[in-house]
């Protein structure tokens, strides 16, 4: 639930993580509630970061254009290829957004 994500965020913030992934969306998730997303983001110093469940990079745009993470990480194999993964790198970064692409072994 996003009070308990954020709690955890909270409680985490003194270790400095470098972030904390799919803390709203799970496994077989198909797209982020960008809304809720970016509560979590804006209540915590801890970057988030969501992204490797997510499919096609149109499921990226609202998630980018709110800001609702820090961090994206789009699976080459889910959002179409490489070539698809490097927009949503180059949208992110656009929007001041890190990407850290899932699955690039």
């Amino acid at each position: 639930m996003p009070k308990d994500a954020i709690a955890f965020a909270r409680a985490l913030e003194p270790m400095h993580i470098a972030w904390l992934e799919d803390l709203i969306t799970g496994d077989y998730t198909v797209y982020p509630n960008a809304e809720v997303y970016r509560d979590v983001t804006m209540s915590t110093s801890v970057p988030i970061h969501t992204g490797e469940q997510i499919y096609l990079r149109q499921n990226f745009k609202d998630l980018i254009e709110k800001q609702a993470v820090n961090i994206v990480g789009p699976d080459p194999a889910d959002v179409g290829g490489i070539a698809e993964l490097k927009w949503i790198a180059e949208y992110a970064d656009l929007h001041g957004i890190l990407c850290a692409p899932h699955g690039v072994f």
